[in-house]
């Protein structure tokens, strides 16, 4: 039996992941996520043209899902929520602490 010890699984760790990978990955993740959504009826359209029988299991979930929210949004209106403001452009990650840069 191959008995591991805790500098050994650290170094294997080390080798599998590289920060700048992960740093790039990270980064085309979110450059994704800024993109400019398609319409809604264009990516339902999308998926039903990839795949009739899962299509049609995703207008059902996207339905419910629509249902679901606009029942929500009945019982709780947007306008009674307490919005969090988005500080990050100020260098504060949460509740006052400052980012790894110190700003």
């Amino acid at each position: 039996a191959v008995v591991s010890t805790q500098s050994t699984g650290h170094e294997r760790v080390t080798a599998m992941y590289s920060w700048s990978d992960v740093t790039r990955r990270t980064e085309q993740v979110y450059r994704e996520c800024s993109k400019p959504k398609q319409p809604l009826t264009s990516r339902l359209d999308l998926q039903w043209s990839r795949a009739p029988v899962a299509g049609t299991l995703y207008y059902i979930c996207y339905a419910i899902s629509y249902l679901i929210f606009v029942i929500t949004s009945w019982l709780q209106p947007e306008h009674t929520i307490e919005v969090v403001p988005c500080r990050y452009e100020d260098g504060i990650v949460e509740k006052g602490r400052p980012n790894r840069l110190g700003r």
